[in-house]
């Protein structure tokens, strides 16, 4: 899987671990609507989640648990594309460098201890899926490199 493929859904876990933990006392049911903002330097990120649709693994699958999670919380995201120069504080906590960050402030989240709605059955279903593709290309390689055995033509099967 690419890098970038791989940090673009690892930044939208992100997003889905802010709004799991910030929406956790928001009552479902209630009226009203609950906006979280976030930025991203991943433009496809933004995207997404303004439209609720992907159709790149694994980002399809962070998204649909996104959504839920939305839903269920009559809540909303607004996540804003800057571009990755201006991102300067994601990158230094990205480089593990928390100097300019408040340590009180700091939350400790235990992704385990989330109700995943739909997350745990999607990648098991996802997957497979892979597995499957991963397998199918394969088997398309292997009859592609197989050597093609001609039939003999008319001077090698009926010599004079």
């Amino acid at each position: 899987m690419s890098p970038f493929r791989t940090s673009a859904a690892l930044e939208l876990f992100a997003t889905l671990l802010c709004v799991a933990s910030f929406s956790a006392d928001w009552p479902e049911g209630t009226q009203g609507a609950m906006v979280l903002q976030g930025i991203t330097d991943k433009a496809g990120n933004a995207f997404a989640v303004t439209r609720l649709m992907s159709s790149k693994l694994p980002l399809i699958v962070i998204l649909a648990q996104l959504a839920v999670q939305l839903r269920r919380r009559a809540l909303a995201v607004d996540l804003q594309g800057v571009p990755a120069d201006q991102n300067e504080e994601a990158d230094a906590l990205t480089n593990g460098a928390f100097c300019s960050f408040d340590p009180r402030r700091r939350l400790q989240i235990d992704p385990t201890n989330i109700e995943w709605l739909v997350l745990p059955r999607l990648l098991e279903v996802s997957e497979d899926l892979y597995k499957d593709i991963h397998e199918l290309k394969a088997s398309q390689c292997a009859a592609k490199a197989a050597p093609h055995r001609r039939t003999p033509g008319f001077r090698q099967a009926n010599p004079w």
